[in-house]
Protein backbone atom coordinates (compact mmCIF):
# COMPACT_ATOMS: atom_id res chain seq x y z
CA UNK A 1 0.00 0.00 0.00
CA UNK A 2 1.43 3.15 -1.13
CA UNK A 3 1.79 5.72 1.88
CA UNK A 4 -1.00 8.41 -0.06
CA UNK A 5 -3.07 5.39 0.53
CA UNK A 6 -1.94 4.33 4.20
CA UNK A 7 -2.51 8.31 4.98
CA UNK A 8 -6.06 8.15 3.40
CA UNK A 9 -6.75 4.72 5.56
CA UNK A 10 -5.79 6.24 9.17
CA UNK A 11 -7.57 9.34 8.53
CA UNK A 12 -11.04 7.15 7.92
CA UNK A 13 -10.22 5.30 10.86
CA UNK A 14 -9.76 8.64 13.08
CA UNK A 15 -12.89 10.24 11.51
CA UNK A 16 -14.98 7.10 12.13
CA UNK A 17 -13.81 6.81 15.68
CA UNK A 18 -14.39 10.57 16.17
CA UNK A 19 -17.79 10.09 14.88
CA UNK A 20 -18.57 6.89 17.01
CA UNK A 21 -17.25 9.09 20.13
CA UNK A 22 -19.59 11.71 19.40
CA UNK A 23 -22.47 9.25 18.66
CA UNK A 24 -22.01 7.82 22.46
CA UNK A 25 -22.04 11.40 23.83
CA UNK A 26 -25.37 12.01 22.54
CA UNK A 27 -26.84 9.16 23.55
CA UNK A 28 -25.21 8.89 27.02
CA UNK A 29 -28.14 7.18 29.26
CA UNK A 30 -28.26 9.22 33.50
CA UNK A 31 -27.86 6.82 36.23
CA UNK A 32 -31.95 6.68 36.37
CA UNK A 33 -34.86 8.32 34.50
CA UNK A 34 -38.89 7.72 35.10
CA UNK A 35 -39.56 5.89 32.27
CA UNK A 36 -42.74 8.29 32.49
CA UNK A 37 -41.06 11.42 33.19
CA UNK A 38 -42.32 13.09 30.38
CA UNK A 39 -46.25 12.40 31.17
CA UNK A 40 -45.49 14.00 35.02
CA UNK A 41 -46.11 17.18 33.82
CA UNK A 42 -42.98 18.86 35.98
CA UNK A 43 -42.73 22.42 34.90
CA UNK A 44 -41.59 23.78 38.39
CA UNK A 45 -37.89 22.91 40.26
CA UNK A 46 -37.29 23.68 43.86
CA UNK A 47 -33.67 23.80 44.23
CA UNK A 48 -32.13 23.07 47.25
CA UNK A 49 -28.96 24.25 48.73
CA UNK A 50 -25.81 21.97 47.66
CA UNK A 51 -25.02 19.36 49.81
CA UNK A 52 -21.19 18.83 50.65
CA UNK A 53 -20.43 15.55 50.86
CA UNK A 54 -16.84 15.49 50.46
CA UNK A 55 -14.66 13.21 52.76
CA UNK A 56 -11.84 16.21 52.32
CA UNK A 57 -12.98 19.74 52.89
CA UNK A 58 -9.86 21.78 52.99
CA UNK A 59 -10.73 23.60 49.52
CA UNK A 60 -12.56 26.81 50.70
CA UNK A 61 -15.11 26.67 48.33
CA UNK A 62 -18.53 28.58 48.16
CA UNK A 63 -20.19 25.18 47.09
CA UNK A 64 -23.75 26.00 47.30
CA UNK A 65 -23.50 29.69 45.60
CA UNK A 66 -20.97 28.21 42.46
CA UNK A 67 -23.11 24.91 41.98
CA UNK A 68 -26.56 26.02 42.55
CA UNK A 69 -25.84 29.42 40.03
CA UNK A 70 -25.00 26.87 37.66
CA UNK A 71 -27.58 24.49 38.08
CA UNK A 72 -30.65 27.15 37.72
CA UNK A 73 -28.96 28.65 34.68
CA UNK A 74 -29.06 24.58 32.88
CA UNK A 75 -32.30 24.26 34.59
CA UNK A 76 -33.70 27.53 32.94
CA UNK A 77 -32.27 26.60 29.45
CA UNK A 78 -34.14 23.50 29.51
CA UNK A 79 -37.37 25.14 30.40
CA UNK A 80 -37.97 24.94 33.89
CA UNK A 81 -39.14 27.44 36.76
CA UNK A 82 -36.44 27.52 39.20
CA UNK A 83 -37.31 28.25 43.18
CA UNK A 84 -35.06 28.76 45.36
CA UNK A 85 -34.52 28.12 48.75
CA UNK A 86 -33.01 29.32 51.37
CA UNK A 87 -30.33 27.45 53.83
CA UNK A 88 -32.56 24.95 55.80
CA UNK A 89 -31.96 23.62 59.44
CA UNK A 90 -32.14 20.18 59.67
CA UNK A 91 -31.88 18.05 62.88
CA UNK A 92 -29.70 14.81 63.45
CA UNK A 93 -32.25 12.50 62.00
CA UNK A 94 -32.97 15.27 58.53
CA UNK A 95 -29.55 15.16 58.30
CA UNK A 96 -29.14 11.64 57.76
CA UNK A 97 -32.19 11.74 55.56
CA UNK A 98 -30.22 14.35 53.59
CA UNK A 99 -27.26 12.57 53.00
CA UNK A 100 -28.52 9.18 52.13
CA UNK A 101 -30.64 10.60 49.47
CA UNK A 102 -34.21 9.81 50.86
CA UNK A 103 -36.78 10.56 48.33
CA UNK A 104 -39.57 11.16 50.41
CA UNK A 105 -37.79 13.50 52.86
CA UNK A 106 -36.18 15.70 49.91
CA UNK A 107 -40.16 15.89 48.96
CA UNK A 108 -40.99 17.32 52.15
CA UNK A 109 -38.46 20.34 51.41
CA UNK A 110 -38.88 23.73 49.24
CA UNK A 111 -41.88 25.67 48.35
CA UNK A 112 -45.01 23.79 48.46
CA UNK A 113 -45.91 25.00 44.75
CA UNK A 114 -43.30 23.23 43.13
CA UNK A 115 -43.69 20.37 40.84
CA UNK A 116 -40.55 19.15 42.11
CA UNK A 117 -37.06 18.87 44.50
CA UNK A 118 -33.48 18.91 42.85
CA UNK A 119 -30.77 18.38 45.33
CA UNK A 120 -27.01 18.66 44.61
CA UNK A 121 -24.38 16.37 46.12
CA UNK A 122 -20.72 17.81 45.88
CA UNK A 123 -18.70 14.04 46.28
CA UNK A 124 -15.39 15.43 45.82
CA UNK A 125 -13.38 18.24 44.97
CA UNK A 126 -10.01 18.18 44.29
CA UNK A 127 -7.09 20.90 43.41
CA UNK A 128 -4.17 18.96 42.12
CA UNK A 129 -0.21 21.22 41.72
CA UNK A 130 2.60 19.04 39.29
CA UNK A 131 5.57 20.76 38.24
CA UNK A 132 4.52 23.34 35.62
CA UNK A 133 0.51 22.29 35.95
CA UNK A 134 -2.55 22.38 37.97
CA UNK A 135 -5.61 20.35 37.38
CA UNK A 136 -8.57 20.54 39.28
CA UNK A 137 -11.58 18.08 39.52
CA UNK A 138 -14.86 18.46 40.97
CA UNK A 139 -17.45 15.43 41.41
CA UNK A 140 -21.72 16.00 41.94
CA UNK A 141 -24.78 13.95 41.97
CA UNK A 142 -27.83 15.78 41.08
CA UNK A 143 -31.26 14.14 41.97
CA UNK A 144 -34.80 15.16 41.30
CA UNK A 145 -37.74 14.18 43.15
CA UNK A 146 -41.52 14.49 42.66
CA UNK A 147 -43.45 16.25 45.36
CA UNK A 148 -46.48 14.87 44.30
CA UNK A 149 -45.94 10.82 44.88
CA UNK A 150 -41.84 11.39 46.61
CA UNK A 151 -40.50 9.71 44.38
CA UNK A 152 -36.99 10.08 42.92
CA UNK A 153 -37.35 10.87 38.92
CA UNK A 154 -34.19 10.95 37.83
CA UNK A 155 -30.70 10.96 38.91
CA UNK A 156 -27.35 11.93 37.24
CA UNK A 157 -23.35 12.17 38.24
CA UNK A 158 -21.24 14.96 36.75
CA UNK A 159 -17.33 15.68 36.77
CA UNK A 160 -15.36 18.40 35.56
CA UNK A 161 -11.58 18.01 34.94
CA UNK A 162 -9.99 20.90 33.90
CA UNK A 163 -6.03 21.69 34.11
CA UNK A 164 -3.83 24.10 33.17
CA UNK A 165 0.50 23.17 31.99
CA UNK A 166 2.74 26.02 31.95
CA UNK A 167 4.43 28.54 33.73
CA UNK A 168 0.77 30.39 34.23
CA UNK A 169 -0.49 27.47 35.37
CA UNK A 170 -0.52 28.66 39.10
CA UNK A 171 -2.22 32.06 37.69
CA UNK A 172 -5.34 30.02 36.30
CA UNK A 173 -6.15 27.85 39.31
CA UNK A 174 -9.64 30.19 39.80
CA UNK A 175 -10.37 29.94 36.31
CA UNK A 176 -9.36 25.94 36.94
CA UNK A 177 -11.90 25.82 39.27
CA UNK A 178 -14.68 27.76 37.21
CA UNK A 179 -14.10 25.61 34.28
CA UNK A 180 -14.30 22.53 36.07
CA UNK A 181 -17.49 23.49 37.91
CA UNK A 182 -19.12 24.17 34.36
CA UNK A 183 -18.18 21.16 32.99
CA UNK A 184 -19.68 18.88 36.14
CA UNK A 185 -23.23 20.61 36.28
CA UNK A 186 -23.32 20.63 32.37
CA UNK A 187 -22.17 17.18 32.31
CA UNK A 188 -25.10 16.53 35.37
CA UNK A 189 -27.41 17.77 33.48
CA UNK A 190 -27.18 16.60 29.98
CA UNK A 191 -29.55 13.63 30.39
CA UNK A 192 -32.28 15.74 32.42
CA UNK A 193 -35.33 16.01 29.29
CA UNK A 194 -36.60 19.66 29.11
CA UNK A 195 -39.54 20.83 30.31
CA UNK A 196 -42.91 20.10 28.47
CA UNK A 197 -43.66 22.25 26.01
CA UNK A 198 -46.77 23.84 26.75
CA UNK A 199 -45.67 25.66 29.88
CA UNK A 200 -48.33 27.45 31.20
CA UNK A 201 -46.09 30.09 32.48
CA UNK A 202 -44.52 31.45 29.27
CA UNK A 203 -45.70 34.44 27.52
CA UNK A 204 -47.85 35.24 31.27
CA UNK A 205 -47.13 38.46 33.45
CA UNK A 206 -48.77 39.30 36.14
CA UNK A 207 -51.96 42.01 35.37
CA UNK A 208 -53.32 44.76 37.51
CA UNK A 209 -56.09 43.16 40.06
CA UNK A 210 -53.46 39.91 40.63
CA UNK A 211 -54.98 37.95 38.06
CA UNK A 212 -52.62 36.61 35.50
CA UNK A 213 -54.30 36.88 31.82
Amino acid sequence: MSPRKRSFSAACVLAGGVLLLAGCASTRLPIKLDPAFSQRGIRSVALLPAVDQRADRSLNINLDHEMNARARKGLEKKGYRVLETAPIEHDRIGISRLMDMDPSYLASLGPAEADAVMAIYVQDTLSNYKIMSHVFTVEAIGTLVSKADQTEVWRDKGIGNVGQAGLISGLMQGLNQMSAMDDCVYGMLFTLPKAPANNPLEGKSDQPGGEKQ
